[in-house]
């Protein structure tokens, strides 16, 4: 397989061994790490601040520790409020909903929930 032509002019030697194909319909996903204050958890979902401006609809990734515990959980944003405005920055305040979370997380939180509610 050739190619056009390499930079001398003559075709130039097609060196992958897989042949590749458009991907016009295809999206990609780069992460992005941004610093969250946790204002309040439930079960359910929690509020967070955040600098960073985000959609309703949009979903995330969580990772805090909770109790000293990893807990990590996927999220969708249900709502978007202007928050505070410290100096230059504003925050946003973040309603959302766990959409998804491995077994041991989801104890924790229930674990987590239900301890700090006693108190």
């Amino acid at each position: 397989m050739h190619s056009d032509s390499g930079v001398s002019g003559r075709p130039a030697l097609e060196r992958r061994r897989f042949p590749r194909i458009p991907a016009d319909e295809i999206d990609l996903l780069v992460p992005n790490v941004t610093s969250v204050e946790l204002l309040d958890i439930s079960t359910s979902g929690a509020m967070l601040s955040t600098e960073a401006v985000l959609q309703v609809g949009q979903r995330a990734q969580i990772r805090t520790l909770l109790a000293r515990e990893p807990f990590a959980a996927w999220v969708e944003v249900l709502r978007v409020d202007i928050g505070t405005a410290g100096g230059s920055v504003m925050r946003h305040r973040l309603g959302v909903t766990f959409t998804a979370m491995d077994e041991k997380s989801r104890k924790l939180l229930q674990r987590f929930v239900k301890d700090v509610s006693q108190v």
